[in-house]
Order: C-alpha cells, then structure tokens, then sequence
C-alpha cells in the first residue's frame, strides 16, 4: 500500500505539500551499511524532503539518494501574480 493512502485512509492525515531541499553529494560523503553500488566519487542528487499536513504541520522526514546518470528532474517555476 502506498504511504500516502496508508496515511490518509488509516491515520487520517492527508500530506498537502512536501518541502524538499535538492542538493549534491560525492558517494563516499553518505553513510550508509552498505555502499552505494557506485564509485566513492561518483555525484549524488539527494532530495531532502518534509511532508505537511494542509495545517503545517510535519508527518515525515526522507532522503533520497540518485547517483548520476539514474534519475532525471525537471521543475516549473513561476512566479507570483502582483
């Protein structure tokens, strides 16, 4: 079951808005039991994300890691009307 719909449909919060940090690592500056499946200097794209609720307040804390070359992003964004 995907986290989402657990969330909503078993503890009832509903996740409006993820607030994410995008940012680079080399492989050998993540800690993890085991190694990435990579070269130690290889880039990393880690996505460092909070979900809210509608209210603000947090649900959960990720870290995703993408070494080069596995994952491809694209954004949009626009500005405000004034």
């Amino acid at each position: 079951e995907p986290l989402f719909d657990y969330l909503e449909r078993n503890l009832g919060y509903r996740v409006a808005y993820m607030h994410s940090k995008v940012y680079a690592l080399s492989a050998c500056k993540i800690k993890f039991r085991t190694p990435l499946p990579c070269k130690k200097s290889t880039p990393v794209l880690v996505l460092d994300e909070i979900a809210y609720t509608e209210e603000g307040k947090p649900l959960f804390h990720t870290y995703e890691y993408h070494p080069e070359r596995r994952m491809d992003f694209e954004l949009i964004r626009k500005r405000n009307k004034s």
